[in-house]
């Protein structure tokens, strides 16, 4: 279980979008937490729910969360605005040449801004790590929007492809390559012949193959159509982030 936690807040501002926070840092196999100075932070209410820390810690929560091994470390960042935020998007780059194994986010409880979280499998003897954290909210903007036809799979420079699931099951996933930039936040709608949206059900990305699998409920042969969005990702560094509390 991880100790959702307030921590000593380090503010960061991108030029003219709402500030960034670093509210905590903690390591969900030894149940400790900790600010950006390494001092121990005592347990303390934090906004995101208990559930979706618990999804961007654990690679496989689906049905019953195992233990995460050690240096399991998760950032924990708060967008600071009294805005209302439907639906944010959380991304990092430059992590040291890590790669996350989660990210999750999704608008604050109070209505107000939004809360995310970033995991990393840490070395042990990696003892800072700099982060590179983007924020993406507002409209989207749509890039392409176009019918399913014998054209349709390469349009754009991508190639597009419509894939079942098992039989029984009644979904199907649309797969893109290659993976859209890290800059930009993209996501997919699928409508069928009537020009309803299909629900989406999540998507996966796989780097090493350049490609990413977006999925929605349905049979393959519902869609008739797809349009790309894309929204930019405003950029936040931080350095220096301990990795380890202070004993």
């Amino acid at each position: 279980m991880l100790l959702p936690v307030l921590a000593s807040i380090l503010l960061a501002q991108t030029q003219g979008h709402p500030k960034v926070e670093l509210i905590a840092i903690s390591n969900d196999h030894d149940k400790v937490s900790w600010d950006a100075s390494g001092k121990q932070t005592k347990k303390l209410a934090y906004s995101v729910t208990e559930a979706r820390l618990a999804h961007a810690i654990s690679a496989n929560s689906s049905v019953k969360r195992t233990p995460s091994p050690p240096n399991t470390i998760s950032f924990h960042f708060r967008l600071n605005t009294t805005k209302t935020i439907l639906d944010p998007g959380f991304a990092c780059r430059d992590a040291d040449g890590l790669e996350p194994i989660a990210v999750s986010g999704g608008p604050d409880e109070s209505g107000k801004g939004a809360s995310g979280s970033i995991t990393f499998h840490i070395p042990p003897a990696k003892h800072t790590i700099n982060l590179t954290v983007g924020l993406a909210e507002g409209k989207w903007k749509t890039k392409y929007s176009v019918k399913r036809d014998s054209k349709f799979w390469n349009k754009h420079g991508l190639h597009v492809d419509v894939l079942a699931g098992a039989e029984s099951d009644n979904w199907c996933k649309i797969r893109v390559a290659p993976i859209p930039s890290r800059s930009i936040e993209c996501r997919m709608n699928a409508f069928d012949k009537n020009g309803n949206e299909l629900s989406a059900a999540g998507l996966t990305t796989y780097p090493a193959q350049n490609y990413r699998d977006y999925v929605f409920v349905g049979k393959p042969d519902k869609v008739a159509s797809i349009s790309l969005q894309e929204r930019p990702y405003h950029w936040t560094k931080f350095t220096n982030l301990p990795t380890i509390p202070k004993r």
